[in-house]
């Protein structure tokens, strides 16, 4: 769903890990995870035909190696020796609608492939999302036709709620029909809101310092059968978006991701995270950082107007970014498989 809200702003947006990402890396050196997207997008309302309406389409590949696998007899001789891996194509399209109440609606096209002891299965999946957001000083402004364009800062506050729900499909085969394992449906329903400081002057608009603060719920959508057999749930599961979100009451029979962002002047974002996984007795923390070239250029502007008004940096700064992002898992067991893992992207934004 986020892709109509990424084409208000950006006619492109790609990214990518520069590196294979390591996997387990503490047990062994041949499992990573690679990933690539690209996304172009249109906003309406720049054109002449001024229609607050933004679009998108996408392109993403994730793959995951899962190294090499060896089978053995009762004996301990090897037998067979295969090469384990899983692939997701993605191709997803969303629309959003900026009038007043920002509404942003996706859908990602999935073809999956998995390979396990040298059998190939595939699937086709669906994933669909929802996303409001509610800029409250802005529609303030659009009531009061405030339409000032002297140096100013400027306050924004915007709640969010979002939905989604992925791998809507059948169901994954390795070996026989009638031992199909299901595709991991899951529905999210997540609260949150972004708030901070603005400076804008004439053609300069340069965020200070911005806090995200978000909450979502996680449920898979699977239940099974005493004989085995399962089926697919609906609606949200176990999701309770008052009991749970709102409220703040515990519920294991959900996974909970909890984050803040935290953003200054445009240049460098601080990431937190919390995964909780009480009936999995899962739990562990993240942390992250990013870094913005547009950031730096914009902060020229701010102390240097007549660098920043010359047309070709002003294009740049307005124009053009380049991203870094680095994350990482962290476990209060220093042993634990996937403490220290790292993820490192590049992003390049038009």
């Amino acid at each position: 769903a986020y892709i109509g809200l990424i084409a208000r702003e950006h006619s492109f947006s790609g990214g990518f890990y520069p590196k294979e990402m390591p996997w387990l890396s503490q047990l062994v050196n041949d499992m990573y995870y690679s990933y690539k997207s690209y996304n172009i997008g249109f906003n309406f309302s720049k054109s002449h035909l001024g229609i607050p309406i933004s679009a998108g389409i996408g392109y993403s590949k994730t793959y995951f190696d899962m190294g090499e696998m060896v089978a053995t007899n009762e004996y301990g001789e090897i037998t067979a020796v295969s090469h384990a891996w899983s692939r997701s194509t993605n191709f997803s399209t969303g629309i959003c609608i900026d009038y007043y109440l920002r509404t942003s609606i996706g859908v990602i096209f999935k073809h999956i492939e998995s390979r396990l002891g040298g059998i190939l299965a595939k699937a086709n999946a669906v994933d669909m999302g929802l996303v409001f957001q509610l800029p409250l000083f802005e529609i303030g402004n659009k009531l009061i036709n405030s339409s000032e364009s002297i140096p100013r800062f400027t306050p924004f506050l915007v709640p969010v709620f979002s939905y989604s729900i992925s791998n809507i499909g059948n169901k994954i085969s390795y070996i026989v029909e009638s031992q199909a394992s299901p595709l991991p449906r899951a529905a999210r329903v997540g609260i949150g809101f972004e708030g901070g400081f603005v400076w804008t002057r004439e053609n300069l608009k340069w965020k200070l310092f911005s806090l995200k603060i978000a909450t979502e719920e996680e449920d898979i959508l699977i239940t099974t059968n005493p004989d085995g057999t399962w089926n697919y749930r609906k609606g949200i599961g176990d999701i309770s978006i008052f009991s749970d979100l709102i409220a703040g009451h515990g519920n294991s029979n959900v996974m909970k991701h909890k984050g803040r962002e935290i953003n200054l002047f445009d240049i460098i974002t601080l990431r937190y995270g919390r995964y909780e996984d009480v009936e999995g007795a899962v739990c562990y923390k993240t942390e992250g950082f990013g870094l913005s070239f547009s950031g730096l250029l914009k902060a020229i502007g701010f102390f240097n107007p007549g660098m920043y008004n010359t047309k070709s940096f002003r294009f740049i700064a307005e124009h053009f970014d380049i991203q870094y992002h680095e994350s990482s898992f962290k476990f209060s067991d220093i042993h634990h498989p996937l403490a220290g893992t790292k993820f490192r992207g590049l992003t390049i934004v038009l």
